[in-house]
């Protein structure tokens, strides 16, 4: 065979091949086997606990969910494969598939999505009891009940108010000056992110991780009196670009959108300083 017929050779096999993953897969081609033949996608993550949802997601009962991350890259690899792939538990939201305790992911974006916190059994309960916002107090000291320690903590939560400046009402911490606002917690690997929510960390360089140990400090945000801000730009619905190619919102003060992360063009690299 001459060498200048190998390159066609091979692209003529990716467009037989059509990969994709069972979510997103036209009618017809891998979407017309029976589901018997659906294998689990590719497994992926620390200790490969996890499985890909998509080319840019890798998501665990016990890791939580990676976006546009280094551990999401073997799942590109599915792309190459002949046959569909199926990961998660139940449906849920839009065509998705529960993937995490409390996080629903299609092959594009992941939320959060109390629907999915019944997934599994009592592992999925205690991980979802550890990404609470209430921490956990320890045995009571005999000078105060646990009752009382209850009803400071709801008190201190009520005067704090606290909220990331894209979900706060008007008046109080969004009164203040916009030169006042402080940049949210830096969060992740190295603390190379910030924290765009209480169960999301996201960097330019990192990628997005939702619901990971990676998030943990985020929830610290809810005890700080001043509001935060982290992103460059608007996107979505009441989201901003929160690493190359990823919107991410906090779900809350009015937005349509749940707390999650998605894939969004205008959020591409050249477009992050616009």
């Amino acid at each position: 065979m001459a060498e200048p017929s190998l390159p066609l050779s091979f692209l003529c096999l990716l467009a037989l091949s059509s990969a994709c993953y069972i979510q997103n897969c036209p009618r017809g081609g891998k979407r017309a086997l029976p589901d018997a033949a659906l294998r689990q996608c590719m497994p992926c993550g620390p200790g490969n606990r996890g499985n890909c949802f998509g080319p840019g997601i890798c998501c665990g009962a016990e890791l939580g969910c990676y976006l546009g991350t280094a551990e999401t890259r073997r799942c590109a690899e599915e792309d190459f494969l002949p046959s569909p792939c199926q990961a998660g538990g139940q449906p849920c939201g839009a065509g998705g598939r529960c993937a995490a305790p409390g996080i629903c992911c299609s092959a594009e974006t992941c939320a959060m999505d109390s629907a999915c916190l019944d997934q599994g059994s009592d592992g999925a309960q205690e991980a979802a009891e550890e990404k609470n916002l209430t921490p956990k107090i320890s045995p009571c000291p005999a000078a105060m009940s646990c009752k009382a320690l209850a009803l400071c903590l709801l008190g201190l939560l009520a005067l704090s108010s606290a909220c990331y400046i894209q979900n706060c009402p008007i008046g109080g911490k969004r009164a203040v000056l916009d030169m006042d606002i402080r940049k949210c917690l830096p969060c992740g690997p190295r603390n190379k992110g910030r924290c765009f929510g209480p169960n999301i960390c996201c960097g330019e360089e990192l990628g997005c991780y939702i619901g990971t140990s990676d998030t943990l400090r985020c929830q610290e945000e809810n005890f700080l009196p001043t509001p935060c801000e982290s992103g460059r730009k608007a996107c979505g619905s009441g989201g901003s670009c929160a690493a190359p190619g990823i919107c991410c919102s906090t779900g809350e003060g009015g937005t349509a959108s749940r707390e999650g992360c998605g894939t969004d063009s205008s959020c591409d690299q050249e477009m992050l300083f616009v």
